[in-house]
């Protein structure tokens, strides 16, 4: 029997909102997309998916320029009514010292050229001032106006959480369908001599103008942001979102090529070195595609904040990094061992080991602690090692089999969480004290409620793998594609 569709712990309230007169897709129909999204994910549907993940974004955008004309309407109208305020305890006063004399022809003639709405709302008073009568009429204003943005109401916040996950989703559709469709254009290439060089360089290419690019978005928004005004970040947070969503998809197709040329040296018992060059390369580019998506969700959390008119906490904070902090570093890394290394290792020294994918599983203690655990075959000796981490289900990550995963972590020759066996426990390493002290992984981190780049802190690296669909493929390694069905749309 097929695995149920998981039960994920998402908002089910069904309410509306009404972000300006052009918008009314309220939060059930962004929940309503969103399962869309993830029912397509389940059924490997990846035409639907993709088609999907450009509506979503499309709808992500539209919301994120609705939040910005209401609260520009919302801005305006409060300038108005304070401006108008302003002159009219000027013309009281003026009336009570009998200091008017020309001043309202003089009033007339300036505004009449500079400021016509102004004077056309203060006519009345005008006339009054000039009669010399001592109680002015209040000058006209709306007394209605849209406060949506600013007022605290009982579904905003997840209407711009949801509006946020349409964002992240919609990527990551796009790029998981490109990946299953080029993975799949590859099942009857045959390897050649040179294919797995070519494959390396490729990769190789790819990875060095793609991190150059995210990096370099990274650092212009994070310069931007040390200014005084922090809307002046905005054209440079819109260019990341460009460039992640124009150059992802296309970055995922290349490590699809990738994976099947690994595939490919993998069952030809071939090339094991290229293999593990062409792996640890793979790693590298699935990390950056998680840093790109953490990166792009990021972008839109700013703007929605941007865009409120009064920054939340975590929107502060970024901001003071901005002109505190430096903007990167490197996350712990142990020291690179083989498979003949390990026994001799101290069971307290980081280390990091690397391998094929052959078999994803998890699970529970007694305690009914969840324990999430791989095994790694090294290509080059063609010997396997147990590794895991706690509170994980590696296979909902997007862990497959046949990927190369890259672990930090300790070696233990018994290890408590993989039920007294050998093997290696993935270190948890902190990155709210590196996000504290670093820019770049505080900016990551502002992603965590809709994707956490670093699942549960885990310090490892993996390829992203195909999604294929299996009788009962709960603990198969095969769900490339797990992290649009399984978490969450977001945290509340």
């Amino acid at each position: 029997m097929t695995t149920p569709l998981p039960d994920v712990n998402a908002p089910t309230k069904s309410a509306r909102f009404r972000f300006s007169p052009i918008n009314k897709f309220g939060l059930s129909d962004q929940l309503k997309i969103l399962s869309k999204v993830r029912e397509a994910a389940y059924k490997g549907n990846w035409t639907e998916l993709r088609s999907l993940g450009f509506d979503c974004l499309g709808k992500a955008y539209a919301g994120v320029q609705a939040l910005r004309i209401e609260n520009n309407q919302f801005v305006s109208k409060q300038s108005e009514k304070i401006e108008s305020n302003v002159v009219y305890m000027a013309l009281q006063r003026l009336v009570e010292n009998n200091k008017y004399d020309d001043l309202v022809d003089r009033f007339r003639k300036r505004w009449a050229t500079s400021n016509p709405d102004l004077l056309e709302k203060v006519l009345d008073s005008l006339d009054a001032v000039k009669r010399g009568d001592k109680k002015i009429p209040l000058i006209r204003t709306e007394k209605k106006f849209s406060k949506t943005i600013i007022e605290k109401h009982p579904v905003k916040n997840n209407i711009e959480k949801s509006l946020i996950a349409l964002a992240h989703r919609g990527l990551l559709a796009i790029s998981c369908s490109d990946y299953q469709f080029t993975y799949r254009s590859f099942d009857n290439q045959k390897l050649t001599k040179d294919s797995s060089k070519k494959q390396v360089q490729l990769l190789l290419n790819e990875i060095s103008a793609f991190e150059g690019q995210l990096r370099n978005c990274q650092r212009v928004i994070f310069h931007s942001l040390g200014k005084s005004n922090p809307s002046s970040s905005l054209p440079a947070i819109f260019a990341l979102i460009s460039f992640t969503e124009t150059n992802l998809p296309r970055f995922a197709s290349v490590q699809a090529q990738a994976f099947k040329e690994i595939e490919n040296l993998y069952h030809s018992k071939k090339q094991h070195g290229q293999m593990d060059k062409l792996g640890k390369l793979s790693t590298k580019a699935g990390s950056l595609t998680r840093e790109a998506l953490s990166s792009h969700a990021a972008a839109y959390r700013m703007i929605v904040d941007l865009h409120k008119g009064t920054l939340t906490r975590e929107a502060n904070n970024l901001l003071q990094k901005a002109d505190t902090k430096a903007f990167d570093a490197k996350i712990p890394n142990g020291k690179d061992v083989k498979f003949t290394d390990l026994k001799e290792m101290a069971e307290d020294k980081l280390i990091e080991f690397g391998g094929i994918v052959q078999s994803v599983d998890s699970s529970r203690e007694r305690s009914g602690k969840l324990i999430g655990s791989a095994v790694l075959k090294e290509p080059a000796s063609g010997e396997t090692v147990q590794v895991a981490f706690p509170y994980a289900h590696l296979s909902h990550m997007g862990i497959t089999k046949n990927s190369y995963c890259v672990v930090n972590g300790y070696y233990k020759a018994s290890s408590k969480i993989l039920s007294g066996n050998a093997g290696i426990e993935i270190q948890k390493f902190s990155i709210k004290e590196l996000a504290d002290q670093v820019w770049r992984f505080a900016f990551i981190r502002y992603a965590d409620d809709w994707y956490e780049c670093w699942r549960n802190q885990a310090n490892m690296m993996f390829s992203m793998g195909p999604h294929i669909i299996e009788e009962d493929y709960a603990q198969t390694g095969t769900q490339g594609a797990g992290e649009l069905i399984y978490p969450p749309y977001y945290r509340l």
